[in-house]
């Protein structure tokens, strides 16, 4: 009788041990580090001033534009990994060729994000407040396209004046 009573518990701690390794990977239980998945050697967009108001542009002359694209060839994978914008009001649009969905999100480290709906085969604005000091990271929401890669880092850089910065 003990051994069958021995035989049932190493039964059961067998079971418990084999349950808890099949915990997944550490994506599903560890929250995603901002900035960890930025692609190596991803290009660096710089904002743009808007020299005069253009049709389907949600802004006004003399503010600041950047442009978000996703990969053409289908990957999940935005154009860019890096935007530098001075502080202030910034339009980003993002640009999305593919007809599978994705957004873009904008979020300062610590605090809130905006986003864009998911966008399929074309592009949305939003405007976001840069401040300097701060710490802003841009990804794509869907499921899995963070983890994926699509993920970049915002610098913001007060000295650049619009005089520094290319038009629209």
């Amino acid at each position: 009788m003990q051994t069958e009573r021995f035989k049932g518990s190493l039964g059961i701690i067998l079971l418990v041990v084999a349950l808890a390794g099949c915990g997944g990977s550490d994506s599903e239980t560890a929250p995603i580090k901002p900035g960890s998945n930025v692609p190596k050697g991803g290009a660096t967009e710089t904002a743009k001033v808007l020299e005069k108001v253009q049709k389907g542009i949600p802004a006004q002359r003399g503010q600041w534009m950047v442009d978000i694209g996703v990969d053409p060839g289908g990957d999940l994978a935005y154009t860019v990994a890096k935007v530098i914008a001075p502080s202030g009001n910034t339009n980003f649009r993002l640009e999305n060729p593919q007809a599978e969905g994705h957004d873009l999100t904008i979020e300062e480290l610590g605090a809130g994000h905006v986003k864009t709906p998911v966008v399929r085969e074309g592009s949305r604005w939003i405007r976001v407040s840069l401040f300097a000091g701060k710490k802003f990271v841009f990804y794509c929401s869907v499921p899995g396209h963070r983890e994926a890669g699509m993920e970049g880092i915002i610098e913001v850089d007060p000295s650049l004046e619009a005089d520094d910065l290319k038009p629209f």
